[in-house]
């Protein structure tokens, strides 16, 4: 409930929707009921799945003025899909509404880089694209503290390939301690020819080939009409490297330096192997070959001691040592 005091000291009460049909305008956008955290207007980008419809008038009688109604998921179409009233999907195509985002109330703005990108703590449960940090599981694959990019499906992969669901009660890993960070919308910098390109997921939607099935890509052309040709250069399929396509810029983004590197190798970045020449953070921890065990434990062994997996350079993957050949 709001409150308003007017002129003559009358103090008045009514919901947000109320004092708006009385023509009260307000200046800040409401928040939400019992503190659960405040809705803040999407306009740097296009609506997702964990996002909020809200109508300022309702175009049906089964959806309600000022309500914020979850994006379930998007469409073929790049439409909202959400759960009316009555408890059906409902589809927005067409309708007149605004996209909200909810951020936590009880955290302040925190971000983190991970892979050269940005992400800000939500407060919401984990979707394809966001990064993960597990506060405490108890699983032997996944550790505390270390980010993990969430796959289709909701699933993480931990650095020695092991794939889990983000949420598993079993191991400890809930909406409590699993804390969720969406990434950051940034003005994109407009793509050159030569630039090295990877796919979002919305790519999914639109795209059979060059969808996040293809991890690297390199910009040939530049069209008029917002569209770039490209060329596979990594991809699941090694069948489809090589290929060249004509798609629209705004499903993709300039891959980092980082992934650019270990995409050509085949490989996600920090994706270490059993017979890899690394190199420790410092002069005196120079070169070594990791084992199953290093990868699996995220302990690497010079002969100095040990450093973090995470903090390691690779050398030269296990591919290309001529003496394995």
């Amino acid at each position: 409930m709001a409150k308003i005091t007017l002129a003559d000291g009358m103090v008045i009460e009514g919901t947000i929707e109320e004092f708006k049909q009385m023509g009260v305008k307000f200046p800040i956008e409401e928040t939400a009921e019992k503190g659960e955290g405040e809705y803040r207007k999407v306009t740097d980008r296009k609506p997702k799945a964990g996002d909020f419809v809200k109508y300022d008038e309702s175009p049906r009688s089964y959806l309600t003025s000022g309500k914020y109604y979850e994006i379930n998921r998007i469409d073929s179409y790049g439409d909202p899909r959400i759960t009316d009233d009555d408890g059906d999907d409902y589809d927005t195509d067409g309708d007149d509404f605004e996209v909200y985002e909810k951020v936590s109330a009880n955290h302040p703005t925190e971000t983190i880089t991970h892979n050269g990108a940005t992400y800000t703590l939500v407060d919401r449960k984990a979707q394809p694209g966001d990064v993960v940090v597990f506060t405490e599981t108890k699983g032997i694959w996944f550790k505390n503290g270390t980010p993990y990019i969430v796959m289709d499906g909701v699933k993480v992969e931990s650095y020695d390939g092991e794939i889990a669901e983000v949420y598993r009660e079993s191991v400890n890993r809930t909406p409590a301690n699993v804390k969720v960070y969406a990434p950051v919308a940034k003005q994109a910098e407009p793509l050159k020819v030569g630039d090295y390109v990877v796919p979002l997921p919305e790519s999914n939607d639109i795209y059979g080939i060059t969808n996040t099935e293809m991890k690297l890509a390199k910009v040939g052309e530049i069209h008029d009409d917002g569209g770039i040709q490209i060329e596979i250069v990594a991809h699941e399929n090694s069948k489809e490297i090589g290929g060249g396509y004509d798609v629209d810029a705004e499903y993709f983004r300039k891959a980092t330096d980082e992934e650019a590197r270990w995409a050509k190798i085949g490989r996600k970045p920090n994706e270490f192997k059993k017979g890899d020449i690394v190199c420790g953070p410092t002069d005196e921890a120079r070169f070594t070959v990791l084992s199953d065990y290093e990868i699996a434990s995220g302990k690497v062994i010079f002969e100095t001691g040990c450093e973090s997996l995470s903090e390691v350079q690779l050398i030269t993957p296990v591919e290309a040592r001529f003496d394995r050949k």
